[in-house]
């Protein structure tokens, strides 16, 4: 894990899959990281799942995630 003032690096769980799902869901998001592409989302809570233990099985230490120090804080 790397860790700084505002962010965090560590590998990535299956637990994120969640947090995953609101992402992709959240309008907003889509609108700034994929320009509002609808190939970006919605998405299903099982496909995201799904998706998340491909990539823990095939690349198990090449997955990583970033969180915001806003999320740390978060209880």
């Amino acid at each position: 894990m790397i860790e700084g003032k505002l962010v965090r690096l560590r590998a990535l769980r299956a637990q994120d899959a969640r947090h995953h799902v609101r992402w992709r869901n959240d309008p907003e998001v889509v609108y700034w990281a994929a320009g509002g592409n609808p190939c970006f989302g919605p998405v299903t809570a099982e496909a995201v799942e799904l998706g998340f233990e491909t990539m823990l099985r095939l690349n198990p230490k090449e997955s990583a995630v970033l969180m915001s120090a806003s999320i740390l804080r978060r209880p």
